[in-house]
C-alpha cells in the first residue's frame, strides 16, 4: 500500500525527547527496530499501513533471502505468516484493512502467490499453463497484482486477482512482447512496464480499471521509462533516459524541471493528491541532492545536514513533508524534511547508534516512517518510526 488517502494531517506529539525519540517536522518520532523472527538473524521491512503495520520477512544466519514472510504490528515483534507447506515466503504488500500479499512455497519448492486475510496464507493460485505466481501488490479493495509464470521460464504474465481471488491476464499493448505489473492504485489503475519485440528498452504502462492498457509517452524511443508512483487521479511519476518525469492523464510526458542550470539527471520517486513529487537529482559524480517538485512544478532543493554529502528523497506526503537519506560520512542516515524543506535526522536507540546505513524509504499519511538499518558485518533491520 503506497499511500493512504484518509487524514493527510501530520499531528503534533507533545512528549518529553528521550534516547531513540526526536522532534522532527512538528512530530516526535521514536525508533522501533524490527526484530527477526527467533533464531534469524535479520529482517527486511516492505511495505507499511496507515496503522503502522509493516510487512517483509525475516533472514536466516546463512543466507540474505527471505526465510519467512513476516508482520509487525506497530511493535518489534514478528509474526510468522507461515507457507503453504514449503520453507520459504515473502509478505510484498499490505493495504489498510491490514490485508497482507506476497509469495510462499509449496512443498515442492514451487512459489504461489499468498494472500494473508488472517493467520493462514490463501493460494491465489496461476494462470492455466503456469505452475507458479507471485502477489506485488493489494489496494483498499483487496484487489492484488503480480505476475504468473513457469518455474523453468519465468514471470511471463502480468495478472490481477479481484476481491474474491479471480485471476485474469493484464493485456499486453499490441507491439510488445510481454508487462509486468508494479502496482495498484486504491482506484484499481495498475502501474508496470511493457517490453518492446525489439527487447530495446522498456515503456511505461497503465491498466484503466477495466483492463484497457495505455503505453504512455517516453522522453526517448528505446529508452529505459519506469513508473515509480501513480496517484488516484492517474498522473504517474518516475523516470524516463534517466531523467525525472510526470505522465499527466492524457499520456503525455513531462520533464520535471532542475533547480539550477547544471547538467543533471535524475528520478522521480512518489507522487501525492494534490501533485507534490519527492525524488533526487544528480548534477554530477559525488552532487546528488533530494528535491520536490511542488504541485506547481517549482523544484525545491531539499536541505542537507552540516558537514554532509549526496541526499536523496523516496517519499512525500500532502503537507509536503519529505523522507529519505544522506551520507554523513562515514555513516547514511535517515532524515525527514518539514515542508520548508529543512532536514532533521531520524532518531535511534542507543543500541543502534553505531549502524552503518539507515535508510527511510516510505511515509503514511499519517505520519509513520518505514526503512532500514544495517550495522557492520552487514546485518540488516527493517526499522519504524512512530
Amino acid at each position: 500500500m503506497r499511500r493512504s488517502l484518509v487524514a493527510m494531517t501530520v499531528a503534533v506529539v507533545a512528549v518529553g525527547l528521550v534516547p531513540g525519540v526526536a522532534e522532527a517536522a512538528g512530530r516526535a518520532y521514536s525508533y522501533v527496530e524490527l526484530t527477526p523472527l527467533p533464531g534469524d538473524q535479520g529482517s527486511m521491512a516492505t511495505d507499511v499501513n496507515a496503522s503502522g503495520v509493516v510487512v517483509g520477512y525475516s533472514v536466516g544466519f546463512t543466507e540474505r533471502t527471505a526465510r519467512r514472510a513476516v508482520r509487525w504490528d506497530g511493535n518489534s515483534t514478528p509474526v510468522d505468516l507461515g507457507t503453504f507447506g514449503g520453507e520459504r515466503s515473502r509478505a510484498n504488500a499490505v493495504n489498510d484493512a491490514g490485508v497482507v500479499v506476497g509469495e510462499a512455497q509449496e512443498y515442492s519448492g514451487l512459489w504461489r502467490a499468498a494472500r494473508w486475510d488472517g493467520p493462514v496464507p490463501r493460494d491465489l493460485g496461476v494462470l492455466p499453463e503456469d505452475n507458479s505466481s507471485r502477489a506485488v501488490a493489494v489496494n483498499r479493495a483487496g484487489v492484488v497484482v503480480g505476475a504468473s509464470g513457469n518455474l523453468e521460464i519465468g514471470w511471463r504474465n502480468a495478472v490481477r486477482w479481484d476481491r474474491d481471488g479471480q485471476i485474469s491476464r493484464l493485456a499486453v499493448p499490441a507491439g510488445y512482447r510481454g508487462v509486468a505489473a508494479d502496482g495498484i492504485t486504491d482506484g484499481g489503475i495498475v502501474w508496470g512496464r511493457a517490453t518492446p519485440q525489439d527487447e530495446i528498452g522498456t515503456r511505461a504502462v497503465l491498466w484503466a480499471p477495466d483492463g484497457a492498457v495505455r503505453v504512455l509517452s517516453t522522453v526517448l524511443e528505446g529508452s529505459v521509462d519506469a513508473i515509480s508512483d501513480v496517484n488516484e487521479s492517474g498522473i504517474a511519476v518516475g523516470s524516463s533516459d534517466g531523467f525525472a518525469v510526470r505522465w499527466n492523464l492524457d499520456g503525455t510526458i513531462t520533464s520535471l524541471g532542475a533547480p539550477d542550470d547544471t547538467t543533471w539527471s535524475n528520478g522521480a520517486a512518489a507522487v501525492t493528491e494534490n501533485q507534490n513529487i519527492a525524488g533526487t537529482y544528480i548534477r554530477g559524480i559525488g552532487d546528488i541532492n533530494a528535491v520536490r517538485w511542488t504541485p506547481q512544478g517549482t523544484p525545491q532543493v531539499l536541505a542537507t545536514q552540516a558537514g554532509g554529502g549526496n541526499s536523496f528523497a523516496t517519499d512525500v506526503d500532502e503537507l509536503g513533508t519529505s523522507v529519505g537519506f544522506q551520507n554523513l560520512s562515514p555513516r547514511i542516515r535517515a532524515i525527514v524534511w518539514d515542508p520548508a524543506g529543512n532536514a532533521t535526522t531520524l532518531p535511534l536507540s542507543p543500541a543502534a547508534s553505531g549502524a552503518t546505513k539507515v535508510y527511510a524509504r516510505q511515509l503514511t499519511a499519517n505520519g509513520f516512517i518505514m526503512g532500514s538499518i544495517t550495522y557492520p558485518g552487514v546485518v540488516t533491520r527493517g526499522v519504524l518510526w512512530r
